[in-house]
Order: structure tokens, then sequence, then C-alpha cells
């Protein structure tokens, strides 16, 4: 009795506290540009404090920011070197998003962080054809011009022209917005396509845009001491001066207030658009700083889970941010391997096969006498589940990996190859193992009880109907009722490649229920959702299916799973005459690798593919793993006191 008065009155007092604290805001973070430097401040309940070096440049001076919430991308001034130089949220430079050739003058980011956004090259002397609007893959880089320096219309009419083109930013509605000083113009594009939807006049010496959601309005600077509010649902500017503000660029919200910085004396200002007034925020006393943003609180698109690549060449797992949106963000982080980390005292060695089941991770080395290790899916190495060199299948080289549906077994291929061309020959400068003539091939399917760290085969040459081959078997899937899928590349050992080969169905006692027969299957992978974003076009798909690359040119097929496989239908056509190891489906959104081109693709159609990731030291295998916290304290010993 006494225990439970105790715990109540300590919540009573716990609530007390909370009653006479004050509620504070949530902490915001600026980073103001100014010269060849990047401030980094933070702000607490209007409090402008904390003022440090964020970063600096690179090579050319900078001018321009936008950030997603993960990370912030930097634009440069100067000639045809300039580029977009991406840092993570502490300041350290990751990488250069993408080489750009002009002055950028101005930078945003997309709604949903997808894309950002820059203008090159204003003409403050007179007109130019160079002004115009590129974007760029927040995650490749890819991208370039996007809106030209002009456009007419069918009867030769001018519809838009930049010459002094100062901000950028997109709504939420899918519309992009331009302005132009040199005009006072406000221009209004579609930014899916870049088509031009309308323009806004009679905004004089219009400079940086910020768009703000809560009143759906874009909040404009200029060069003397108006700010225009525009209403983008009515198309309506109106003109606020501020008095005590002269030019200005960039214009950010924190909060519901609204702040910029005056180019001449790079102080920041705090409008007070009801008065008309502006008040000293913070004083820098420092010339042309004239660019700043607030660091979104929470990233734009959030991050729903981690997509783990198996790099074999390189010996490593890496990690990648996979978000609401589709896109991902590799974040230079990685699950296992490296140098000078061994597992077991001994180093992860050319990782393949990727399996993930609730907290766990399974990765195979993809060696003679390989390793199946055992991971928590936070990175934390939890052992060996099976060391081949150790079992009485010392010759197996672990490819690809299935986890049962109750956890306790797993399934391995025995593959020998990564890519197709052999004979001591690179493909895209990495080293392959060859073709039969020089190496030899994998012919078994094993299931694998890491419980009691046991193998035993599961599929061979003696289990197979009379005619069939199991040669190469690149990958391995299992249903939820234990029935295995798996593929072979070849059926005939003279002819390793363009060989004929097949989709194997057996069931979990080892018997075989169907086979169809395609062209060099690489990937074998189970959807249990089959519902695809954007919809597979003009074919019949759905419910639970096997998904697989086949062919020289690896199209992805998909076949209802548990059934008789004799209907295979194309999910994606790729036109690419590449080896495509394995599949992933997140979120309806199919992704493949490219072990010879380095890169990680989403399929975006029935003909349509984005390069989402490139970069990457032959990716083979993957395995996706959701996010669920942190990980949880090492378990310990229970004790017993009498």
């Amino acid at each position: 009795m006494k225990q439970k008065l105790i715990k109540r009155v300590g919540t009573l007092i716990t609530l007390f506290i909370l009653a006479v604290l004050p509620l504070r805001a949530a902490t915001n973070t600026v980073l103001q540009l100014y010269a060849n430097n990047i401030l980094k401040i933070t702000v607490e309940d209007g409090v402008w404090s904390n003022q440090e070096v964020f970063a600096t440049k690179v090579s050319s001076a900078l001018k321009g920011l936008a950030s997603d919430g993960r990370r912030v991308f930097v634009g440069e001034l100067g000639g045809a070197s300039t580029a977009i130089r991406e840092f993570d949220l502490e300041g350290n430079l990751i990488r250069t998003l993408a080489y750009v050739g002009e002055s950028i003058e101005y930078m945003s980011i997309s709604w949903d962080g997808k894309w950002v956004y820059t203008n090159l090259a204003p003409n403050y002397g007179g007109a130019t054809t160079n002004a115009v609007v590129h974007r760029y893959n927040a995650t490749t880089g890819e991208g370039g011009l996007f809106i030209p320096n002009t456009g007419t219309n069918e009867l030769g009419e001018v519809l838009w022209k930049f010459q002094i083109h100062r901000g950028v930013t997109e709504d939420e509605f899918g519309n992009l917005w331009v302005s132009e000083r040199s005009t006072g113009t406000l221009y209004k594009f579609n930014a899916t396509d870049g088509s031009y939807l309308g323009k806004i006049t009679s905004v004089g010496g219009i400079q940086g845009l910020y768009y703000h959601s809560a009143d759906k309005k874009i909040y404009c600077t200029t060069s003397g001491s108006n700010t225009y509010i525009v209403d983008i649902i009515n198309n309506t500017s109106l003109g606020k001066p501020i008095t005590g503000t002269n030019t200005r660029l960039a214009i950010t919200n924190i909060d519901g207030v609204f702040y910029s910085s005056d180019f001449t004396g790079g102080d920041v200002f705090a409008y007070d658009f009801e008065n008309l007034t502006a008040t000293t925020a913070y004083q820098f006393g420092i010339t042309k700083a004239c660019e700043l943003i607030t660091l979104p609180r929470t990233p734009l698109r959030e991050k729903i889970g981690e997509l783990l690549i198996a790099e074999t060449v390189s010996n490593r797992v890496m990690r990648v941010a996979i978000d609401t949106g589709g896109g991902c963000s590799l974040e230079g982080r990685l699950f296992a391997g490296d140098n000078d980390v061994t597992y077991d005292n001994t180093p992860l060695r050319q990782p393949r096969g990727l399996a993930a089941y609730s907290n766990y991770v399974y990765v195979a080395e993809g060696v003679a006498g390989g390793r199946i290790l055992k991971f928590s899916k936070w990175g934390t190495f939890k052992g060996v589940a099976l060391d081949f060199s150790q079992s009485t299948y010392p010759g197996c080289v672990p490819a690809a990996l299935a986890v049962t549906p109750d956890g306790q077994s797993l399934y391995v291929t025995d593959a020998h190859t990564i890519f197709i061309k052999g004979n001591g020959t690179t493909w895209s400068n990495v080293m392959t193992n060859g073709y039969l003539s020089v190496n030899s091939y994998g012919a078994t399917v094993y299931k694998v009880n890491h419980g009691n760290h046991t193998a035993s085969v599961f599929v061979n040459v003696n289990n197979l109907p009379v005619g069939n081959a199991l040669i190469e078997p690149r990958g391995v899937a299992v249903d939820e009722y234990g029935n295995v899928y798996f593929t072979s590349w070849y059926n005939d050992p003279t002819k390793l490649y363009n060989a004929n080969g097949g989709i194997y169905h057996y069931n979990s006692a080892g018997v075989m229920q169907a086979f169809v027969q395609i062209g060099n299957p690489s990937a074998s992978y189970y959807d249990p959702i089959g519902n695809y974003h954007p919809p597979a076009g003009g074919i019949s798909v759905g419910g639970p299916g096997i998904i697989t690359a086949a062919y020289g040119n690896q199209d992805i097929f998909w076949t209802a799973a548990g059934g008789s496989m004799t209907s295979l239908v194309k999910l994606l056509d790729n036109n690419l005459a590449h080896t495509y190891l394995d599949v992933e489906v997140i979120n309806g959104q199919l992704w493949y690798t490219d072990a010879a081109r380095g890169s990680i693709s989403r399929r975006s159609g029935d003909n349509a593919n984005i390069v989402e990731l490139t970069g990457l030291a032959a990716p083979t295998y993957m395995a996706f793993v959701e996010i669920t916290g942190t990980e949880p304290p090492a378990e310990g010993t229970i004790m017993f006191i009498k």
C-alpha cells in the first residue's frame, strides 16, 4: 500500500512541475550566407543566438541555399566550374550534387524535397539569353535546364523573358514561381513539366520568394522597402512598404514571424506587417549577408526505413534512407563491413544476399565457404548463423538469401558469378568470376537452420525432374505459406549465356510444384501485395506474386505466387542489357540493382524508370527494414533473490 501511495505522490509532483514550467517553443536553426561563409544561428522564442560557422566555400564564392531537413544544398557564384555542394546538418561536406557551369543566383527546394531549383546567370546590365532556371534531383544530382530564357506562344507572342530573375519557389499545388526584377513580374509555371501558366505584374523590384503554406501566400522581398504578399489562390498582390528596410533578397518564416537580412548592413529584421515596421532581430555587422533559410524542423519527406544494399566488390553493406515520397539518400553510412572491422575475427567478404526478419538482418558472404552473418537491423553484429567452410558443404558460394515465415530457417543459393562476362575480363572496371571454362558454377539451394548452425541440401540435381537443370541460382524467395521460388540462370552448362533458364516453385517439403521457362532469370522476390505505383498498365497484376528479372536485357516480370506460374507479365521493359540481381518493393514502388552501372533504380512506369542513386560499388542484393525507433538495450540475465 505504501508503494502505491509513493507512486501517486510522485505523479502529482511531476504534474505540478510540468504545470509550473513555461512551455518553450521548438528550437529553430537558421543558416545565413555571406561572402564565402555560412553562419548557423539558433533561434528560440524569437531570440537569435549561438552564432557559429556552418561551412565555408569549397571552390567558388557561395550563392544560394536550400534544405530538405536532412541535407543542405549550397550554390556557387563564379564561372564554368560552379557547382551545387551538399552538406549534412552539421556542416560536413558530403559531395558535389551537380556541376552547373554558370553563376548561381538563388536556390530553393521543391515542396516534397525531391528537386533543387536554381536561377542561373542573371544579367544586371541588359538583355541576356543565359538567364535560365535549372532543377536537379536532390538524390542523384541528375537534371539541368528546366525553364529556358524565354518562351512564346503559337502566335509568336513572348510569354516570359528572364534577365534579372532573382527568386524561385514551389507551392504545395504544383506551381513553380519565378520573380523577374527587371520587369517587376512574378511568373507561374507547372512544377512538373515547366509549362507556362501565367504571371502577376506590377510587383516592382521583386526579388526573393518564400511560400507560406499556412496562408497560401508568397512573400516577396524587393530592391526597396516594399514587401509584396501574393495570394496564389486569387492571383493578387498587395504591397507592404516596411519602414527602415532596404534591399533584401531572401525571406523566411519562424513561428509566424517573417525575417529578412539587409543586403548592405547584414542585420536581420523581423517584420510587423500590421504596423508596417521592422525591428532588428540580430546584428551581424557584415555586408552582403543577403540570404538566409530556416532549416525544416522535420524532413520534408519522412524517413520510413532503410534499404540495405550489398556492395560486393567493396566488402560492405550500405544503408540508404527511404522516405515517404519514394526518394532515397545514401547519407554516407555503413551497415556492415569497411576497413579494420571484423566479425568473429574475420572481415566481411564480398557480401551478396540479404534477408530481413523482425529486428534481424542476415548477410551472406559470396566467397567459397562463406559465412551467413546475423545483425540487428540497427547494424549490431549478433553472431555467425552458419560458416559453410566448417560445414559439410565447404565449396558453397552463398548468393541469394530468403528467410522462412517463422524466421527459423534460411534458404541460400550457391551461385558463383555476379555478371555475365568472364575469362578474366572486366565489366565497368569490376573483375568478374568468369565462365564455366574458367571457374565453376553453383547448382544447389541449401536450407540453413541458424539456431543449431546446420545446413542441408534443399534442391540439387538429384531431386530435379529428368531434363531439368539448376545452374547459377541467383535468386530465391519464400512466400507466407513456406513455398520456395528460385531461379536457374542457365539450363545448359555448355551455353552459359542466352540459354533458357527458368523459375522453380517448390513446397516446403522439397517437392516441385511448378516450373516456368524464361531466359536467364536472376532475381526472385516475393511481393505479398502486388499493388504497384504507378499501376502496371494493360496487364492483369494483383495479389501476391513472384517478381524476377530475366532475358538478356533483364526486363522485370511478375507471376502469381502459389500457382503454376504459366502466366508471366511484364512490369518493366528496361531495354538495357544488364543484370539486375535483386528487386525490392517498398510501398508499391519497385526498386532494383544494377551492379555494372553501380546504381539503384526505381520503376516509374511500364517502360520507364528513375535512377535514384549512383556511384555505388557493384550493388547486388537488397533488403528493406522499417524504422521502429532506437535499438533496445542488450538483453541481460534475470536474477532471482530469495
